[in-house]
């Protein structure tokens, strides 16, 4: 009886599992498909805030958090009021690009969201993310914020462009 069972698993070892086949077979369909390629990153990248998915995203882009505490928020790291009142805040930002600053998948998603512990959230309410992470001497490595380009409001844009470049790194270092 042993015997025939190595005999089988011998067998079963030559076999190659059909790894590229199965990926292939489930990438029609979102909730299946195991690809890491670009548009699948693209697609997690713009993640609203409210979706059920976004905690998941951002624990996996965060994972040095102390989840078990449970004291854990998402934030924008921009400031999501100064979006939802742009057009009271026309003035810092250049007329190009005014499309880019209303569109949800920039200011909404997680390309402008972080998680932090509670005490860090509440010290950063509403300010800027520029004055906040001066003030607080925050870490931009650890926070996945861009680093050598202003974080001001005006520019939202580079900062978004070179943030997705920060997190599909992330992204592709834990696949």
């Amino acid at each position: 009886m042993q015997h025939q069972f190595r005999l089988i698993q011998n067998k079963l070892s030559e076999v190659p599992f059909p790894f590229d086949k199965i990926v292939t077979a489930f990438a029609s369909d979102p909730s299946k498909n195991l690809a890491s390629d670009e548009a699948y990153i693209d697609e997690l990248l713009v993640t609203q805030y409210e979706s059920v998915n976004a905690h998941l995203i951002l624990s996996l882009l965060y994972p040095h958090l102390d989840y078990f505490n449970k004291d854990i928020h998402k934030d924008h790291l921009h400031n999501a009021n100064f979006f939802k009142k742009i057009n009271n805040n026309t003035d810092n930002i250049p007329t190009a690009d005014l499309d880019f600053y209303k569109d949800v998948k920039n200011w909404n998603s997680i390309l402008n969201l972080q998680i932090l512990n509670g005490s860090l959230n509440s010290s950063k309410k509403e300010r800027l993310l520029k004055e906040w992470v001066k003030e607080n001497n925050i870490d931009l490595d650890t926070h996945l914020i861009p680093q050598n380009i202003s974080l001001d409001i005006s520019n939202f844009k580079q900062f978004i462009e070179e943030r997705r470049k920060l997190l599909i790194v992330k992204i592709k270092s834990l696949t």
